[in-house]
C-alpha cells in the first residue's frame, strides 16, 4: 500500500510541530517569569532586612539579563564580561539602556532562586548589590536548562 502525501497532510504536519514548539515556547516562558518572581521576591526580602526599598523590575534590565544567561549557556562561559557585548554597562548600552551605576550577579548550577540566592548572601560583592540603596531596578534571566542566573541592577 502506498502512502500519498499531500499538501494538506505535510502543512497539517508542519502546523503541528510549530504549535508543539510555541507551547514549549510558552512553558518556559512562564517558568522563567516563575524563577524570576521568585528571585525578586527573596532579593526584595532582603533589602527589607536592611530597610533598602524595594527593587522595581524592569522588563528592558529582564530582557537584558536573559540574553546574557541564554548567551552564556549557548556559548558555554560563565563571566561578568561577554565575548560578544563586553562588560555589563556595554550590554545594556548595546540594548539602547541607560543608567548610571550597575551590578549584576550571576549564578550557575543552582536550579531553585532560594538556591542561588543563598549562594549569593555568601559572596560579600553579591550581597552589596542586592542589599545597595543607589539600585533601584532589576531585571532577572533564568537559563534552566544549564541553571544560570543573571540579576542586573541599576539606578
Amino acid at each position: 500500500m502506498k502512502l500519498k502525501i499531500t499538501a494538506a497532510v505535510v502543512f497539517a504536519l508542519f502546523a503541528a510541530l510549530l504549535l508543539a514548539e510555541e507551547r514549549q515556547t510558552l512553558a518556559q516562558a512562564a517558568l522563567r517569569d516563575d524563577a524570576a518572581t521568585q528571585l525578586l521576591k527573596l532579593t526584595n526580602a532582603l533589602r527589607a532586612e536592611d530597610r533598602k526599598a524595594p527593587l522595581a523590575l524592569d522588563e528592558s534590565l529582564c530582557a537584558a539579563a536573559q540574553l546574557k544567561a541564554d548567551e552564556m549557556a549557548e556559548k558555554g562561559y560563565f563571566s561578568h564580561i561577554s565575548p560578544v557585548y563586553g562588560s555589563p554597562a556595554k550590554l545594556l548600552s548595546h540594548l539602547g539602556i541607560s543608567c548610571g551605576q550597575i551590578g549584576e550577579n550571576m549564578a550557575k548550577g543552582y536550579p531553585t532562586a532560594e538556591e542561588a540566592v543563598a549562594a549569593w548572601i555568601n559572596g560579600s560583592g553579591h550581597l552589596k548589590n542586592i542589599r545597595c540603596e543607589g539600585f533601584k531596578r532589576t531585571g532577572i534571566g533564568y537559563n534552566a536548562e544549564h541553571g544560570i542566573w543573571v540579576q542586573i541592577f541599576t539606578d
